[in-house]
This record gives C-alpha cells, sequence and structure tokens, in this order.
C-alpha cells in the first residue's frame, strides 16, 4: 500500500528525498567536525548549542504544528504558531546556561559557551519560524520546503566551523553566527512564500478545526519532553568529561539523521491534508519484536562484552525511533486525541523521572536510555491504536529495559 502510493506520488517524493539527503550530509558533516575542528569542551558547548537551535522546529514546528494541521484544512493560526515557536529556543537557551551553571559544567566549557548558546537561540527562533511556513506550504503540497529548512543553515554551519579552524581559532562562533543568520534570512523567505499562497476556505472542515485545539494542547506537553529535555540529557553527560556529550551528540544525530532521510523523507510526502489510506501496523509490529531483540541483548551482553552491550542498545533506541516516528505520525493523522494524551502524559511523566536520575548519575546507556524510554511509551501507545498486544508488550518491556539502563548505567 505504502510502496504503491509512493510510486504515485514520485514526482513529489524524488525532490524531497534529495532535498533531505542533501540537508542531512550537511548537517553530519558539520556535527562531526565539531570535535575535529575545536576543543572538546568546545565542541561539547557546540553541541548544547546545536541542540538547543533545532528544539523547536523538531519539537514544536514538526512534532506539533505540523501533527495538529494534518487532516485540517481549515486551520488558519499559522502567525501565532509561528510565533510561539520562535520563542522556544531562546527560552530553552536560558534554561541550559542555568542547568550548567548548577552542574558546575558551564566553566568547564569555556568562556564561549554562554555566546554559543545565545547565538544558536536566536538562530533557533528563525529556524522554527521559517519552519512553521514551511509546514503550510507542505500541507498544501509543496512538501520540499519543510524538508530543506535545515539545508542553508546547515551549510553555513559547516563553512563557519571549517574557516573558524582554518583561522586558527580566531572566530571561534564563526559557525554558530552564520548558521543563525542563514536561520533567519531564511525565515523571512518562507513567510513571503507562504503568505501568497492562498488556502480554500472550507467551511465544511471547521469542525475538525474546532478540534485542534485540544490536540494542539496535548501535543505541546509532549513538546517538553522532546524539546527541554534533550538539553537536560545531554548536560548531564558533560559530567562525564570534556568530549563525551559531542561524541554522544554526533552519534544521536547520525542516527536521527537516518532517520529524516529514510523515514520522515516518506511521512513527509504521504500526510498533508488528505487523509491515510494505508496500514502501518505490521511494519510497527516487525518494528517492535526487533526493539525488543535487542534489548535483551544490551540487558544480557554486558558482562561478556561492553561494546556489543554498546552497540545493542543503540541498535534498540534507533528502531524504537523508527517505529515511534511512523507510528506517532499515523496517530496525529488520524486524529486520536485521547490517545495523544495518554501518550504525552506517561511520556512526560516517565521522561522527568529518568532525566532526574541521569543529573544523579549520568552514563552513556543511560543517556541512550532516556531517549528510548520516550519511543517505548509511543509504542505501547500505538500498541492500544493498532489493537496489537505484541506491539505494547514490546513497548512495556522496552520501557522497563531503558529505565534498567538509567537505573544501573553501563
Amino acid at each position: 500500500m505504502i510502496l504503491r502510493r509512493l510510486r504515485s506520488l514520485g514526482g513529489r517524493f524524488g525532490p524531497v528525498l534529495a532535498v533531505t539527503i542533501s540537508s542531512q550530509l550537511l548537517s553530519a558533516a558539520a556535527i562531526i567536525s565539531f570535535p575535529l575542528t575545536m576543543s572538546p569542551a568546545f565542541a561539547d558547548a557546540y553541541a548544547l548549542g546545536m541542540q538547543t537551535g533545532t528544539a523547536a522546529l523538531g519539537s514544536v514546528v514538526i512534532g506539533v504544528v505540523y501533527n495538529v494541521v494534518i487532516g485540517r484544512p481549515a486551520f488558519r493560526h499559522w502567525g501565532i504558531s509561528a510565533t510561539a515557536a520562535a520563542v522556544v529556543s531562546p527560552a530553552l537557551a536560558g534554561a541550559t546556561i542555568w542547568l550548567l551553571a548548577q552542574l558546575g559544567s558551564l566553566p568547564r566549557l569555556g568562556p564561549d559557551a554562554m555566546p554559543v548558546l545565545v547565538v544558536f537561540a536566536v538562530g533557533g527562533s528563525g529556524l522554527a519560524f521559517g519552519g512553521t511556513f514551511a509546514a503550510k506550504l507542505a500541507c498544501l503540497g509543496r512538501p520540499v520546503a519543510l524538508a530543506m529548512v535545515p539545508l542553508v543553515p546547515n551549510a553555513g554551519l559547516l563553512i563557519g566551523s571549517l574557516l573558524g579552524w582554518l583561522l586558527g581559532g580566531m572566530v571561534p562562533l564563526l559557525g554558530a553566527i552564520l548558521w543563525a543568520s542563514f536561520s533567519c534570512i531564511q525565515a523571512v523567505t518562507f513567510w513571503s512564500l507562504a503568505t501568497r499562497v492562498k488556502q480554500e476556505d472550507l467551511r465544511n472542515e471547521r469542525g475538525e478545526a474546532a478540534k485542534a485545539g485540544p490536540h494542539a494542547f496535548a501535543l505541546s506537553v509532549g513538546a517538553v519532553t522532546s524539546a527541554v529535555l534533550p538539553n537536560v540529557y545531554l548536560s548531564a553527560v558533560t559530567l562525564l568529561g570534556a568530549g563525551v556529550a559531542s561524541i554522544l551528540f554526533t552519534v544521536g544525530r547520525i542516527g536521527t539523521s537516518v532517520v529524516g532521510i529514510g523515514v520522515n523523507s516518506i511521512l513527509l510526502v504521504l500526510y498533508s491534508w488528505k487523509k491515510s489510506d494505508f496500514r502501518v501496523a505490521g511494519g510497527v509490529r516487525a518494528l517492535a519484536i526487533a526493539a525488543a531483540t535487542f534489548a535483551t541483548a544490551a540487558l544480557l551482553i554486558p558482562n561478556l562484552n561492553q561494546s556489543l552491550s554498546y552497540a545493542g542498545t543503540v541498535l534498540m533506541w534507533f528502531i524504537l525511533l523508527v517505529a515511534s516516528a511512523v507510528a506517532l505520525r499515523e496517530m496525529n493523522a488520524r486524529g486520536r486525541v485521547g490517545l495523544v494524551v495518554f501518550k504525552v502524559s506517561l511520556d512526560l511523566g516517565v521522561s522527568l523521572g529518568l532525566a532526574a536520575l541521569l543529573l544523579i548519575s549520568p552514563s552513556v546507556t543511560g543517556f541512550f536510555g532516556a531517549y528510548s524510554a520516550s519511543q517505548s511509551v509511543t509504542l505501547v501507545a500505538a500498541g492500544c491504536m493498532f489493537k496489537s498486544p505484541t506491539i505494547t508488550a514490546a513497548g512495556v518491556y522496552c520501557l522497563v529495559v531503558s529505565t534498567m539502563m538509567v537505573v544501573f548505567g553501563w
């Protein structure tokens, strides 16, 4: 069903995939350049800055706005949504600076750490503002716009990081400055393009629009988990030593980049203002079983081989990331607001508890375990949606294993 739909949309899928690949490759190259062109501590600062700057785009624009407007052509609150998304990064930067100061990590990151976070926060506002209007274009059948939002800023980040290195560190903020500047310029461009496109006035869809409020509120609660807590996880692992945070951030971004290229490119084309008519339960079930298998390996292998245990942990996290991306998009497209409320409430409670534990006892497996716990909760909700005991059981099992990773850390 999905493959037939993709073939019918091939004219749009190809460009989206090409743009997404280009953007993610530039992002990966820029992130990999951090530890190669900067001191370990400063690379950690850049990793935290990048996490802060991109949080609103992924968690608020795509995680809230885009998921709310799918299936609701009467949605009109684009300006309010863009403004709300734009304030997330500055607020998150302030909270992160405070947390780093409390942990005693801020002085270890160097004197330029705070300016880096501030510059990325400004760029994050531009990225989120422009991304919101790119989401509007995606819903109008122009998904390339949303796929290319990170492209130009990532190019600026890579160029700036390399130039800063060639100049002998004379301009340490150059990469962040170029990333932020391109993000803000791009915001104006997408705003201009989106406002020229007129939406059809679908009065018969007003009922769906009226349901957008509770749906948006539920997803906004979930955005706390996906936007704020990753900064807490990354701040916690700065206590493990200089350079650890940037390495874990790099591994995490490579994984999410692969998902972005393969999974989200497909979802971006398939889901718009038209109701989905394809089945994904079978694929989610297979992924859930695979995730549970690797969770078992990660749990049993530590005493035998530490490297294999890490591999099992990362593979479990990656498969859960893929499964939850598919399941959550389908859940929102179906308008299952009750399940979304259940998912975000349980997710927030579990993630807050694990974040507190990770701050007390940071570890590499705990870092991935905290992320995996959130994805596992999504699987539990997906099992309820698809009425699949297998998916539900796999989600519960992976949640237990993920919690053990945070609690015991190895």
